[in-house]
């Protein structure tokens, strides 16, 4: 909720004070304070359908070599996306165990990207 008494404005998860004026506040996905589920969500949408295994599928496989490449570009993309996002937020005051996950969640996509060789 966003309240507004005597000119001064809160944001609260519950009713205001009486006599302010309320409004409801809704946020867009997604929603930019958590990279970690942006990148995860993004992730998921680039990922290939499983196919069954069967003899149209060897002769597809030219095919299926070009999807590759256009969904490794993709998460590679996704992967530099998020590590900008952590750094961007790791500049931020955070607490050492906050920098500490950040380090390590960086680190992951950092190793990801070598492994696809983005």
């Amino acid at each position: 909720m966003k309240c507004i008494l005597g000119g001064r404005v809160t944001f609260s998860d519950g009713p205001c004070e009486p006599g302010a004026q309320t409004s409801v506040v809704t946020l867009q996905e997604p929603n930019v304070a958590d990279p970690v589920r942006q990148v995860q969500s993004t992730l998921t949408q680039t990922q290939p359908p499983p196919q069954a295994h069967s003899g149209a599928a060897a002769a597809a496989n030219v095919s299926d070599h070009r999807d590759a490449s256009i969904d490794r570009r993709a998460e590679c993309a996704a992967l530099e996306q998020a590590v900008l996002s952590i750094d961007a937020q790791a500049r931020q005051p955070q607490s050492a165990a906050m920098q500490d996950w950040l380090a390590s969640e960086r680190k992951k996509h950092r190793d990801r990207q070598f492994a696809l060789r983005c």
